[in-house]
Protein backbone atom coordinates (compact mmCIF):
# COMPACT_ATOMS: atom_id res chain seq x y z
CA UNK A 1 0.00 0.00 0.00
CA UNK A 2 1.76 3.61 -0.62
CA UNK A 3 1.75 5.55 1.88
CA UNK A 4 0.53 8.78 -0.51
CA UNK A 5 -3.04 7.27 -0.48
CA UNK A 6 -3.42 7.49 3.33
CA UNK A 7 -4.72 10.90 4.23
CA UNK A 8 -5.01 11.16 8.08
CA UNK A 9 -3.21 7.81 9.15
CA UNK A 10 0.10 8.03 6.56
CA UNK A 11 2.06 8.03 9.87
CA UNK A 12 0.97 4.21 11.13
CA UNK A 13 2.87 2.16 8.30
CA UNK A 14 5.97 4.11 8.70
CA UNK A 15 5.82 3.89 13.12
CA UNK A 16 4.06 0.13 12.42
CA UNK A 17 7.37 -0.79 10.87
CA UNK A 18 9.98 1.32 13.41
CA UNK A 19 7.86 -0.83 16.59
CA UNK A 20 8.19 -4.27 14.49
CA UNK A 21 12.14 -3.76 14.03
CA UNK A 22 12.62 -2.80 18.00
CA UNK A 23 10.91 -5.79 19.01
CA UNK A 24 13.07 -7.90 16.49
CA UNK A 25 15.78 -6.04 18.00
CA UNK A 26 14.99 -6.89 21.76
CA UNK A 27 14.08 -10.45 20.80
CA UNK A 28 16.94 -11.08 19.32
CA UNK A 29 19.30 -9.64 22.08
CA UNK A 30 17.10 -11.51 24.50
CA UNK A 31 17.32 -14.88 22.93
CA UNK A 32 21.70 -13.99 22.99
CA UNK A 33 20.99 -14.42 26.61
CA UNK A 34 19.38 -18.10 26.81
CA UNK A 35 21.22 -21.18 27.77
CA UNK A 36 22.51 -23.41 25.37
CA UNK A 37 20.94 -26.48 26.46
CA UNK A 38 17.08 -24.16 25.96
CA UNK A 39 18.81 -22.73 22.39
CA UNK A 40 17.87 -26.19 20.44
CA UNK A 41 14.09 -26.10 21.93
CA UNK A 42 13.41 -22.09 21.78
CA UNK A 43 14.59 -23.38 17.98
CA UNK A 44 11.82 -26.06 17.69
CA UNK A 45 9.15 -23.68 18.82
CA UNK A 46 10.47 -20.89 16.65
CA UNK A 47 9.63 -23.42 13.88
CA UNK A 48 6.35 -24.80 14.78
CA UNK A 49 5.13 -21.34 15.19
CA UNK A 50 6.28 -20.07 12.13
CA UNK A 51 4.86 -22.88 9.96
CA UNK A 52 1.24 -22.78 12.25
CA UNK A 53 0.90 -19.04 11.85
CA UNK A 54 2.40 -18.91 8.34
CA UNK A 55 -1.27 -18.66 7.04
CA UNK A 56 -2.36 -16.18 9.52
CA UNK A 57 0.16 -13.89 8.38
CA UNK A 58 -0.93 -14.09 5.06
CA UNK A 59 -4.01 -13.07 5.67
CA UNK A 60 -3.23 -10.23 8.22
CA UNK A 61 -1.01 -9.02 5.68
CA UNK A 62 -3.23 -8.78 2.72
CA UNK A 63 -6.18 -7.41 4.63
CA UNK A 64 -4.02 -5.37 6.63
CA UNK A 65 -4.06 -2.29 3.66
CA UNK A 66 -7.75 -2.55 3.16
CA UNK A 67 -8.47 -2.01 6.48
CA UNK A 68 -6.05 0.95 7.05
CA UNK A 69 -7.40 2.74 4.11
CA UNK A 70 -11.47 1.92 5.38
CA UNK A 71 -10.04 3.03 9.09
CA UNK A 72 -7.85 6.40 7.35
CA UNK A 73 -11.17 6.84 5.18
CA UNK A 74 -13.41 7.06 8.50
CA UNK A 75 -11.38 9.67 10.08
CA UNK A 76 -11.02 12.14 7.38
CA UNK A 77 -14.85 11.76 7.46
CA UNK A 78 -15.11 12.20 11.29
CA UNK A 79 -12.64 15.09 11.07
CA UNK A 80 -14.93 16.26 7.97
CA UNK A 81 -17.97 16.23 9.68
CA UNK A 82 -16.91 17.23 12.85
CA UNK A 83 -15.51 20.69 11.34
CA UNK A 84 -19.37 20.88 9.56
CA UNK A 85 -20.91 20.26 13.26
CA UNK A 86 -19.43 23.14 14.83
CA UNK A 87 -21.40 25.68 13.00
CA UNK A 88 -24.24 23.38 12.22
CA UNK A 89 -25.36 21.28 15.24
CA UNK A 90 -28.42 20.91 14.29
CA UNK A 91 -27.32 18.74 11.08
CA UNK A 92 -25.57 15.58 12.53
CA UNK A 93 -25.94 13.45 14.85
CA UNK A 94 -23.00 11.41 16.67
CA UNK A 95 -23.49 7.69 16.41
CA UNK A 96 -21.35 5.15 17.84
CA UNK A 97 -20.59 4.12 14.36
CA UNK A 98 -21.01 7.50 11.80
CA UNK A 99 -22.42 10.53 11.76
CA UNK A 100 -26.00 10.47 10.04
CA UNK A 101 -28.53 13.15 9.34
CA UNK A 102 -30.45 14.67 12.27
CA UNK A 103 -32.43 12.51 11.99
CA UNK A 104 -32.57 8.63 13.80
CA UNK A 105 -29.31 7.01 13.88
CA UNK A 106 -29.20 3.60 11.46
CA UNK A 107 -26.90 2.13 14.03
CA UNK A 108 -28.27 2.05 17.03
CA UNK A 109 -32.07 3.94 16.68
CA UNK A 110 -31.54 6.74 19.25
CA UNK A 111 -32.89 9.93 19.04
CA UNK A 112 -30.24 12.00 21.16
CA UNK A 113 -27.92 13.69 19.81
CA UNK A 114 -24.78 11.81 21.25
CA UNK A 115 -25.39 7.50 21.15
CA UNK A 116 -22.09 6.59 22.06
Amino acid sequence: MEQQSLKKLNFVPEYGTKGYNMAANAYTTAKSYVPAPVKDQLTKVEETVAAVSAPYVTKAQDKGSELLKAVDEQVRLLITLQSWKRPFPFLFRLCRYFFFPASKCRACLHLNDVCI
